[in-house]
């Protein structure tokens, strides 16, 4: 499991991710000529959950603030208990 060491990056612990139709098809190689993929392949690109750990230079959010985010296509992987997203916000309070 990676942690947030780089400046500028928070690890997340995952309470919330989706996995779209597209991932679906890919994951039972139904678009294998749209998408040809090499497995094991992580999934998912969004997520919701809880920052465990921040990396340097980070000021918009504190450990345990609940928050929401997408990791880059090519380092998605959030349908996992951890994620390290590149955009995040705060979790609305309702």
């Amino acid at each position: 499991m990676r942690t947030a060491r780089r400046g500028g990056e928070i690890r997340v612990a995952v309470r919330a991710s989706s996995l779209p139709p597209g991932e679906m098809m890919i994951r039972s190689w139904r678009r294998r000529q749209q998408a040809p993929t090499t497995f094991p392949h992580r999934t998912g690109h969004d997520a919701a959950g809880v920052v465990d750990e921040m990396g340097t230079g980070v000021d918009d959010v504190q450990v345990g603030d609940e928050v929401f985010g997408l990791a880059e296509p090519a380092g998605s992987g959030t349908n996992s208990d951890f994620a390290l997203p590149t955009t995040w916000a705060r979790k609305p309070s309702a």
